[in-house]
This record gives C-alpha cells, sequence and structure tokens, in this order.
C-alpha cells in the first residue's frame, strides 16, 4: 500500500489535472517539477512547465490557422480567441494592426485593443498554427556542404557528359602512371627500352638549308645554287644526335656544311653534280663537333 501510495503521489506531482488557469504550486503544495503537465481549461490545451513558465505544449491552434470575426459594441477592447503568443494577426475594419501599439496578445486567450472599438466596427483576428520542424539544416549548416552555384565551372566543373568517371579508368582510358610514355611528345627514357617491331624513321624532304632535327632523322635535299647547311634542335651535350642526309646534285654547285664537321682523312668528299649522294652526320657533345660519313656517293 505505502509503494502504490508513493508512485500515485509522485504521478500526481508530474500530471496536475486540469485547471482554469497555470498553476504555481503543485497539488501537494510542493514547488512544481520540470515536465509536470496540466490541461489549461480556459485556453482549451495542455501545457507543460519548463522550470520557469508554463508552455503549451503543442500548438493551440487546430491546422494551419483559425479565425474569429467580431462585430464590436462600443468602447469594446476585450476579444476572445485562443493562439500561439507571436503567432496572431488583428485587423480592424479590414486594416492590419500592429501588435504591442495597437493591440496586446499575451494571455493565449484573448486580445485587447489598445483604444476601444467603435460600435459596428469589424474585428477579425486570425490565429496561426505553431509547429517545429525536426532534423533540419540551418542555412549555414546547409551552405558547408552544398556548392554554392557560383562555384559550378569554376571550383567544379559543370556537367559534361563525355567526362570520365572513375569506372572508365583502367577500360576506357588509362590509369595513371607515372613511367607511361605518350607518342605525341618527347620522352626521356633512363633505362634499356625493347622495341617489339621496327621503328619507323620519318623522311623529311628539307624545302631550305636547315636541318631541323625535331622533324625526323632522314632528311633529302636537292641542292639549287650556291647554299650553307645548317642544323637546328640538337641534344645537349652527353647525348647523340644523329641523321642521314640525301643530297640530289650535290655537286652541281657549292655546298658548304655546318660548322664542326668532321671527315675521314680530314678530307670532305666530292658530291656528284647529277645524281644522289647519301651521307651520315653524328655529334655527342650538343654539335660542336660532327663526325660525317660516306654512306655512298653516285647513287642512283
Amino acid at each position: 500500500a505505502t509503494s502504490a501510495a508513493a508512485s500515485y503521489d509522485a504521478f500526481d506531482d508530474r500530471y496536475l489535472g486540469s485547471k482554469s488557469s497555470s498553476p504555481t504550486l503543485d497539488n501537494d503544495g510542493d514547488a512544481l517539477l520540470t515536465g509536470a503537465l496540466y490541461f489549461d481549461t480556459t485556453a482549451d490545451e495542455m501545457r507543460v512547465y519548463t522550470g520557469t513558465a508554463w508552455k503549451a505544449t503543442g500548438s493551440a491552434v487546430n491546422g494551419t490557422s483559425q479565425r474569429s470575426v467580431y462585430t464590436a459594441t462600443a468602447s469594446q477592447t476585450t476579444f476572445a480567441i485562443t493562439y500561439d503568443v507571436g503567432f496572431v494577426d488583428v485587423y480592424l475594419n479590414g486594416v492590419k494592426l500592429v501588435v504591442s501599439t495597437d493591440f496586446t496578445a499575451t494571455s493565449g486567450t484573448n486580445i485587447v485593443l489598445t483604444t476601444g472599438a467603435t460600435a459596428g466596427d469589424i474585428v477579425d483576428i486570425v490565429a496561426y498554427g505553431a509547429f517545429n520542424v525536426a532534423d533540419t539544416y540551418t542555412q549555414s549548416a546547409a551552405d558547408a556542404l552544398f556548392v554554392a552555384q557560383a562555384d559550378i565551372g569554376t571550383t567544379v566543373q559543370a556537367y559534361d557528359a563525355t567526362i570520365v568517371v572513375d569506372a572508365d579508368i583502367g577500360v576506357n582510358v588509362q590509369a595513371y602512371d607515372a613511367d607511361t610514355t605518350k607518342n605525341d611528345v618527347a620522352n626521356t627514357f633512363t633505362s634499356a627500352q625493347t622495341f617489339g617491331a621496327s621503328v619507323v624513321e620519318k623522311k623529311v624532304a628539307m624545302g631550305a638549308n636547315n636541318i631541323d632535327l625535331s622533324a625526323g632523322n632522314y632528311f633529302t635535299y636537292t641542292l639549287s645554287g650556291a647554299q650553307t647547311l645548317t642544323v637546328s634542335n640538337v641534344a645537349s651535350s652527353g647525348s647523340v644526335s644523329a641523321f642521314v642526309l640525301e643530297v640530289t646534285n650535290g655537286g652541281s654547285a657549292a655546298l658548304t656544311f655546318f660548322s664542326g664537321v668532321t671527315w675521314a682523312a680530314a678530307t670532305a668528299p666530292t658530291l656528284t653534280a647529277a645524281g644522289v649522294d647519301t651521307l651520315a652526320f653524328f655529334t655527342s657533345d650538343g654539335g660542336t663537333t660532327w663526325r660525317g660519313f660516306v654512306l655512298g656517293l653516285g647513287m642512283a
């Protein structure tokens, strides 16, 4: 029996029952407990004690809004309506009144005009249902998670149907490898390379008198009048540059080779006036010295 009485007392301290106004003590005359409940018969709502004040457990308005319209009597100031404090609008003859200036709305059960109405005035009161949305992001929290629209195309790439996705790596496109070579750029090899097929050299027909080693390693040249040959894009000292030069009619006029060329027995070959001569050159000191060789003279 003692245990049952204690349980009832504990319940009675927490649910105080129905009352017409907010209590200041519990049913035993003791201090209110935080979380205590009672039903307010005047406001027609359940209220909870926060530890400092009574607050409605939900909105006093059933739904999104509730409207009450009155035709005022002479000097009438008080008009009954159930509302959540801070969520009520008042209109006098269609004109919206200013809260705290034209009326007060602090009780949750009525509004009080600052100046009494004139008989026949229409007082239109709209109370709004209040609620809180749970588990939502604040604007600052959302801003931290989402990319600003201005960043599209700047700090992040804009949508493009041709963009490679992760699933394409190693399938539609080659996976990254720092040692991977490309065919359309210069490559430097630091170890021996083995090719499973012949290396095909491109034959370059010289339009002028410069031998550009970035264009290839096999050059053809037809002499027409006296000329002096030059060489460009030579490998730096310590690396080897080599090329073959096929000269047509090289003996028909004076042909001066680029500087630094040395020949066997220090004697330059006598080229064919009407025919093809094939020569080869290499350097290992950046073009300071070129070794010249005759591969064939007077060839058909």
